[in-house]
């Protein structure tokens, strides 16, 4: 899962020469986009820089398209760690774009890929100011989850099954022994709970096994099962 009141997006826009730092944030509505804006004023006292970088970091699970003023193409970025010392995998990614000039409005758009949700912002070279467009794009955060949001700790006879992003919101794991190739195998749902870990226990050692998340955002209602993550237990 990820969850966008969590996420930042970072934009660092720096000078090509060094100049004075400054700031510039907004957090706009549901959507839990946090971006920033530094940057230098310029080289030489009374003379503005002529070209700067716009670096775009995200730090939340989930995929992310950018486009934009100065995208050629729409570019996605991928972040899968579960939130447990960096074990999963990278806990953020960026891009940067390059060539822009001082004294010019660019846009940008920011789209979670899983939950539809858009930002649109709109930046200032001139001023390091930003403006989030009014009424652009959808805010609904909706309900995910991601195999990205597990790590497992495997044992002889028992694994643990981490899942920091939904601490505190019901979720549901499932487990099997993997499969052989063309096979399918039935899973073993475990109780909903909203801890940070699930133990799974009475496993083989040495063997295969393959798990699933699901957030639960009704009553009765699931989001679909993640993508499957394998581990193996321990001789």
């Amino acid at each position: 899962m990820f969850r966008l009141t969590t996420l930042t997006a970072i934009i660092a826009v720096m000078s090509l020469f060094i100049g004075t730092d400054q700031a510039n944030a907004y957090n706009p509505c549901s959507c839990g986009f946090e971006v920033d804006i530094t940057g230098g004023s310029g080289g030489n006292a009374g003379t503005p820089a002529e070209s700067y970088n716009v670096t775009v970091e995200i730090e939340s699970n989930g995929s992310y398209e950018l486009s934009g003023d100065h995208f050629s193409s729409p570019v996605v970025l991928e972040i899968c760690n579960s939130g447990h010392n960096g074990d999963n995998g990278p806990t953020s990614d960026s891009h940067t774009v390059s060539g822009l000039t001082a004294g010019t409005g660019y846009q940008l758009s920011i789209k979670n890929l899983h939950t539809d949700c858009v930002q649109n912002v709109t930046y200032d070279l001139v001023n390091l100011q930003l403006v989030i467009t009014s009424g652009a794009g959808s805010c609904n955060e909706g309900c995910t989850a991601d195999d990205c949001d597990m790590w497992v700790k495997p044992r002889q006879t028992k694994a643990y099954v981490y899942a920091y992003p939904h601490q505190g919101v019901d979720h549901q794991i499932s487990w099997r022994i993997k499969p052989p190739p063309g096979f399918i195998g039935l899973f073993t749902d475990m109780p909903v709970t909203q801890s940070h870990y699930t133990k799974i226990e009475n496993l083989a050692p040495n063997t295969e096994y393959q798990v699933r998340i699901r957030e639960r955002c009704g009553r009765f209602t699931f989001t679909p099962w993640s993508e499957i993550l394998d581990f193996t237990t321990l001789p």
